[in-house]
């Protein structure tokens, strides 16, 4: 085989491993986004329902914030449900485009929750593992500090050889 059809065969396999990992990564995108836009749609419900209830205890200015905001969550859902992982990239990229630092911004403000998400999540997880965690093992004791059960005699000794605090004024006996 020649140089030339080696590096026809790598190229070929870069593209191939290329186009599976587009493949892999609009397929994660397009279940994502069904997933976000079903939790959002259902957030819209919860929104009608609220709005709903301010509404019969006479709350109007409050009920309609939440129908309005329940209209954007519903169009919002039912976007990131029906549009397919591709047409959400190419959306994207297009508004990064048409508004830069809008999009700069929203990339700010996903940056800010996801850190305060996964210091939440890892607080979380260190408080389960503290409580979870086997005790720890008993500390040792230093030769002349005799735990309280040990022999008083013991006890005896280890305080002939302790040594007064600095700055003490002894007493003669």
């Amino acid at each position: 085989m020649t140089d030339n059809g080696i590096k026809d065969r790598a190229q070929e396999a870069q593209q191939q491993v290329t186009q599976t990992a587009r493949e892999r990564v609009r397929e994660q995108v397009d279940t994502r986004s069904t997933q976000a836009g079903e939790q959002v749609s259902a957030t819209a419900q919860a929104l009608r329902t609220t709005g709903s209830s301010l509404h019969d205890e006479g709350q109007d200015a409050p009920a309609r914030a939440a129908e309005q905001l329940a209209g954007y969550a519903e169009r919002i859902g039912d976007y990131l449900t029906r549009t397919d992982g591709e047409q959400l990239l190419h959306d994207a990229e297009d508004f990064g485009r048409r508004q830069p630092l809008a999009a700069i911004g929203l990339g700010l403000v996903a940056g800010i929750a996801a850190s305060r998400l996964l210091k939440a999540s890892s607080s979380r997880r260190y408080e389960s593992r503290q409580t979870s965690a086997p005790a720890s093992p008993p500390a040792l004791t230093p030769p002349s500090a005799p735990s309280p059960t040990a022999d008083p005699r013991d006890r005896a000794a280890a305080e002939q050889f302790e040594t007064p605090p600095v700055g003490a004024v002894g007493s003669a006996p």
